[in-house]
């Protein structure tokens, strides 16, 4: 297992944190551009603008959203330790095989 020091996982958390905000500016922007261009109605059908908006509205939120959780409600929804928990529990159920 790698050790890292407080500073190397202090880059990283901010590494995750600049990835999700991009992440963000980057669905909210595409979803402006798609209600101007609704909005507009550069004479596209209708149901295909509706249809494309609402995909990808619903899929980039739930990304968007799923991007969030991870990063931000990690510890949550996994407490600390449980990785190494899960990691001694295996290794001796392996050894009571063996």
């Amino acid at each position: 297992m790698k050790t890292t020091t407080p500073l190397e996982r202090a880059h990283n958390r901010i590494e995750c944190i600049r990835s999700f905000y991009t992440h963000l500016f980057a669905y909210a922007g595409l979803n402006i551009v798609l209600l101007i261009m609704w909005g507009l109605d550069f004479n596209i059908a209708d149901i295909f603008w509706e249809r494309t908006f609402f995909i990808t509205a619903g899929l980039g939120g739930l990304a968007v959203l799923t991007h969030a959780i991870i990063l931000f409600w990690h510890n949550y929804l996994l407490p600390k330790g449980w990785d190494e928990r899960m990691i001694k529990k295996i290794l001796s159920k392996t050894k009571k095989k063996i």
